[in-house]
């Protein structure tokens, strides 16, 4: 879980300062990436889940 907060706030850290540096804090690709890491934890979750 910690790993999965740490992806998180890197994400939205990443965005933010790549917004600054660019002024377009344009917010789809940053939906587009929380949408990837939520679908492959639960993917990596349910693999867990089929070894055990």
């Amino acid at each position: 879980m910690k790993s999965l907060l740490l992806l998180l706030s890197g994400m939205i850290s990443g965005w933010l300062i790549l917004g600054f540096i660019t002024s377009d804090f344009d917010d789809t690709p940053l939906f587009a990436l929380l949408f990837g890491a939520a679908v492959g934890f639960s993917v990596g979750k349910k693999q867990k889940k089929d070894k055990e």
